[in-house]
């Protein structure tokens, strides 16, 4: 029982911190569409205005009148320089913002990829990360025939730790357990996990 809590809990903790990152990937992801949907709007009222002047300018040439055809005609001028100055202007600026919220979207993107390979107590990769970098290392191994080595640590009773002092000390354990592994293997390439439990795993090359 004491180790099904600590999954539990485990499995908890780790759900929590990745829908609080994709949370806020989807929030960001909103922002960006807000803001394309406002510059598609105001290209549509600017489009709107446009047409307007242009149909008056029409009416004019069919009425033969010069001075109706020659004030519609330079409204229709104004209107169009002042126009394209504006969307000139709107587009350098909807660029700028929508480089801004792409960059914004991929940091987040590349966080919340980031945080899923993380185990949420021990703050050192989880076991899907793990299985990741072992299908990694198996294809190096391939292609270079150079041997890796998969160490497997487990701590002992680790059960009764959980049992008699509580969670809240079983995942202390768990994190100095980390450190001290991370300590040990601090090579670039070594790679530390937390494989399920009070399991860890370290594979170096």
């Amino acid at each position: 029982p004491g180790l099904r809590r600590s999954f539990a809990d485990h499995r908890t903790a780790e759900a929590r911190y990745v829908t609080s990152a994709i949370g806020e990937f989807r929030e960001a992801t909103w922002a960006f569409i807000s803001g394309l949907r406002r510059s598609l709007t105001a290209e549509q009222s600017a489009d709107r205005r446009i047409s307007h002047r242009m149909r008056r300018l029409e009416g004019a040439v069919r009425s033969g009148d010069p001075g109706k055809i020659k004030g519609e005609a330079q409204e229709t001028v104004t209107l169009l320089t002042e126009f394209l100055a504006e969307r000139g202007q709107r587009h350098e600026e909807q660029i700028t913002a929508m480089a801004s919220r792409l960059e914004k979207l991929r940091a987040e993107l590349d966080s919340v990829r980031a945080q899923a390979a993380i185990d949420a107590v021990t703050r050192i990769y989880n076991r899907q990360a793990f299985d990741e970098q072992i299908e990694r290392e198996v294809d190096l191994a391939t292609l270079f025939g150079k041997r890796g080595c998969l160490i497997m640590v487990d701590i002992d009773h680790f059960k009764w730790v959980n049992d008699t002092f509580g969670h809240p000390t079983g995942d202390h354990v768990l994190r100095v357990m980390a450190e001290t592994l991370t300590r040990c293997f601090k090579r670039k390439d070594d790679f530390v996990a937390r494989y399920g439990g009070e399991e860890f795993a370290v594979v170096l090359r």
